[in-house]
Formats: C-alpha cells, sequence, structure tokens
C-alpha cells in the first residue's frame, strides 16, 4: 500500500483512502472515506472534497473523518487478496489532496480533543 492509494471494500458503499504512509508505519494505516453533502445534513467541513478533485467524486462530498478506521498494511493485503477490497477499481488521489486530507485529519484531531478537555472531569 503507499500514502494516497484509494480502496474499495465489499462492505461500504464509499471509496476509502490511505491517508498515512504505510512505509512509516505498516501496523497502523488510516483510512478515510468520501462521503455526499446532502442539503440540511450536517456534515464535517474540515475536507470538503468537489466533482474534479478525483474521479470517483459525482457530487459535491466531504472527508468522512468520524467513520476513520486503523487497520495494518497485512489486513488490508489480505482483504485484497480474498476480493474482500479492490485497491485497483479507482486511482490514488493526487498529492495536493492528499495533503488536504492530511490538514483536514488534524483539525479534526484538534477538535475532538478541545470536546474532551471541555468535558474532562465533569460528570
Amino acid at each position: 500500500m503507499e500514502a494516497g492509494e484509494t480502496i474499495k471494500f465489499r462492505w461500504s458503499p464509499h471509496l476509502w483512502v490511505v491517508v498515512s504512509d504505510p512505509k512509516q508505519n505498516p501496523d497502523e494505516i488510516l483510512l478515510v472515506n468520501y462521503s455526499s453533502r446532502k442539503p440540511g445534513v450536517p456534515f464535517d467541513s474540515a475536507c470538503m472534497v468537489n466533482v474534479g478533485d478525483h474521479a470517483y467524486l459525482r457530487t459535491p462530498s466531504f472527508v468522512y473523518y468520524r467513520f476513520a478506521r486503523v487497520a495494518s498494511n497485512a489486513a488490508l493485503e489480505a482483504q485484497i487478496a480474498s476480493g474482500e477490497a479492490d485497491a485497483s477499481a479507482w486511482p490514488p488521489v493526487s498529492a495536493s489532496l492528499l495533503d488536504r486530507m492530511r490538514k483536514g485529519a488534524g483539525v479534526e484531531i484538534h477538535r475532538q480533543e478541545a470536546i474532551s478537555s471541555a468535558l474532562k472531569d465533569q460528570d
């Protein structure tokens, strides 16, 4: 696996993106997915994406950090080998989109830390 590669899992209607660098830590690979923005439905604005940002995108979407997953390279490769996942269906994201996705993940981490801090020591 490489950072920026995309994976389509049989269990998910979404396209997943490898955000972290598997070469730096093959045991903890961060995966996030795209989800469509829908009128009147709240969404995570940390990294919004549009048609043209990636071939998969057909509607304005966002990176859904709330449902991020962590998996090992071995587990991902096993899912690909078994047919439960396909890493060749869609091209990798561009370097600029990967950078935006990584920055968005940082925003989301800070949000979660702020939420945790605000509730710390409360009943």
